[in-house]
């Protein structure tokens, strides 16, 4: 009896530190393509798709080619802060600070929930089979 057989995606590892985000080729380190990220600070966090990569800066979110690195779009945050990042559902789902937002994924906004009078803090966030964990890194 099998568990599961997940199809190994073939594709650039991607890496992000320093305002940029990086494509580099699995088997050789090789740089495949290179983007500066508006709005990056000190994080800036990933969420990545057979098709796209989408990047959560403290004031931007960022969508990419997951082959190519072609950008296709970016949209200003509402809320601002480090932020995790979650696709669902050709949705893009941004929280920080107890403060959550969704794009489409063609950086069309789509709502926002600043959770008034409930506080403020870390974030967990997540749908079966993909959770992000709170971390305190805000």
């Amino acid at each position: 009896m099998q568990y599961r057989n997940a199809a190994v995606p073939t594709g650039p590892v991607v890496v992000t530190f320093n305002g940029r985000v990086f494509g580099l080729e699995p088997e050789t380190g090789a740089v495949r393509w290179e983007h500066r990220l508006e709005g990056w600070r000190s994080t800036a966090r990933l969420a990545i798709t057979e098709q796209h990569v989408v990047i959560a800066t403290h004031t931007d979110v960022h969508c990419f080619d997951y082959q190519t690195g072609e950008e296709y779009w970016k949209v200003k945050r509402v809320h601002s802060g480090a932020a995790s990042v979650l696709v669902v559902n050709e949705r893009v789902v941004v929280a920080s600070n107890g403060e959550v937002e969704c794009v489409t994924m063609t950086g069309e906004p789509l709502w926002s929930n600043g959770f008034a009078g409930k506080g403020y803090g870390a974030l967990a966030m997540g749908v079966p089979y993909s959770v992000i964990q709170a971390d305190n890194d805000t």
